[in-house]
């Protein structure tokens, strides 16, 4: 039987002065992520009719998603010299200042829209994000619960208030908005990741390792996932999970120095010391300023009784973060080597 196939019916051109098919028809191309057809038909429009102020505002959205952030704002600035007061193109102008690294801009468009409408709740968020960027976190964090008091069920709010009280080194309160995230968006990888960061930081490492199982779950090719997720398993004794993430890591992103770290880490708890080693190298060839990696070689020297390297290992360790002295001095690695003399009088050297 014969089948003729359906073909897509040619686009009719609207008529040269009918501004108003032309900005439905950008509408349409800009719905269906066609940015190109989108900002032809909208200059269109306005070249027929100037002070068409939608046009001027869908123009500078499509410059946005073309990445074309001047352009952006040249048009969201025509569109308020046409209508000041309009909350939400202020808003969107906000937006393009924050991608351009004009935070205060951002931060004065966002007032702008809030004096217009005191509740909108994403010109609070974006205020917060500007705030963030300009390390205000005490204001960040007030623009921030501004905004999930105002929309409390929007999981991207809540995400960003957490990492500022990361930022505030208030793990508990990250914690608690990092939750509320993932309760509301179940499928939420990077506020699993950080919950799981959370609990690590809070010595809860089998609900690290549950959290950061989930974030692998949705998203298993971020690298960064996976070496939590391996230091997780390390702090409950799964080394060969911990192997296995480090791995998918790697598989992820060859150059991860963390996952390099990780993986030679692992070995060593797994005793495979020549492993550690090879890792560790790796790690430090591509950072050789990794003050973790010196003392995980280290480590791995001194059980494999390498003295003289070991101690150099340590002594690189300690240049680059002067606590490792006092993590050695009790540390069981150092064990069969600790009356060396070259580890004595390294460990008893002050720092200068």
């Amino acid at each position: 039987m014969d089948v003729n196939p359906e073909r897509d019916e040619p686009e009719v051109e609207p008529e040269p002065d009918d501004y108003e098919a032309w900005f439905n028809r950008g509408v349409a191309h800009q719905t269906g992520g066609k940015c190109d057809e989108a900002i032809r038909c909208y200059k269109k429009a306005l070249e027929i009719n100037p002070d068409l102020c939608e046009a001027w505002c869908n123009l500078g959205a499509a410059y946005r998603e073309d990445s074309d952030d001047d352009e952006a704002i040249r048009c969201y600035n025509k569109a308020l010299s046409l209508n000041p007061l309009d909350q939400v193109t202020w808003n969107n102008l906000a937006v393009a200042y924050e991608a351009k690294g004009d935070y205060r801009g951002a931060i004065r468009c966002c007032q702008e829209a809030l004096e217009i409408q005191a509740d909108l709740a994403v010109a609070w968020y974006n205020m917060g994000r500007a705030r963030h960027h300009r390390g205000d976190w005490d204001e960040a964090v007030r623009c921030f619960e501004c905004a999930v008091q105002l929309e409390p069920t929007d999981p991207q709010f809540w995400y960003d208030l957490g990492v500022v009280h990361d930022d505030r080194q208030d793990n508990d309160k990250a914690k608690a908005c990092y939750q509320k995230a993932v309760e509301l968006k179940p499928g939420y990888f990077a506020a699993w990741g950080n919950l799981g960061v959370s609990h690590l930081l809070a010595n809860e490492h089998k609900e690290a390792v549950r959290c950061l199982e989930k974030a692998v779950e949705v998203k298993d090719d971020e690298d960064l996932l996976w070496v939590n997720l391996g230091l997780a398993y390390v702090l409950v004794g799964d080394c060969d999970r911990a192997v296995a993430a480090a791995q998918k890591a790697l598989a992820a992103r060859p150059d991860s120095r963390r996952a390099w770290c990780l993986l030679g880490v692992a070995f060593h708890r797994k005793r495979n010391y020549d492993e550690a080693v090879r890792c560790l190298q790796k790690a430090l060839a591509m950072d050789p300023g990794d003050h973790m990696s010196w003392y995980a070689l280290a480590c791995a020297y001194a059980l494999k009784k390498d003295v003289r390297t070991a101690v150099e290992a340590l002594r690189k360790a300690i240049e680059r973060q002067p606590e490792h002295r006092n993590a050695a001095r009790t540390d069981e690695d150092f064990g069969s080597i600790r009356d060396e003399p070259e580890l004595r009088a390294l460990l008893k050297e002050e720092i200068s």
